[in-house]
């Protein structure tokens, strides 16, 4: 199968799609939800409730006790291939480490210039935010 060339109205075709309100509406929420290692519950059900809502299908996975592994799945037609996007939920600090200064350590998001910052939204939450809009 040939590649697919990037044609500038592909590229058009691509950022129509991208739904950036949404994007920094989840990505907001998601920074806000304090979720350290061992508290993930809360982004657990918050990504359950988003992916039932687009219609998928989901396994909440009890791991430990408040730690679910949370799975999605969108069945295709078959006979294709597969594509996984996995993700952490927690965060490696609390926030409140004293060491931890300044808007993007914190677990509350802030949009400035075009930016989103808060703890986590440079690291998976980020990305699971784009795996979710993608």
């Amino acid at each position: 199968m040939a590649p697919l060339s990037l044609t500038a109205e592909r590229v058009r075709g691509i950022l129509d799609a991208v739904d950036e309100p949404g994007i920094v509406s989840m990505a907001c929420d998601v920074v806000n939800l304090r979720t350290p290692t061992g508290a993930e519950l809360e982004m657990a059900r918050y990504l359950r409730t988003a992916w039932e809502s687009m219609g998928l299908r989901v396994e909440w996975q009890e791991v430990e006790d408040q730690r679910p592994n949370v799975i999605a799945t969108w069945r295709g037609a078959g006979g294709g291939k597969r594509l996984m996007f996995n993700g952490h939920m927690d965060t490696s600090n609390t926030g409140h480490e004293a060491f931890l200064s300044g808007i993007g350590y914190k677990p509350h998001a802030v949009v400035k210039n075009g930016m989103i910052y808060g703890l986590g939204i440079y690291n998976m939450k980020g990305a699971l935010v784009c795996y979710t809009h993608g």
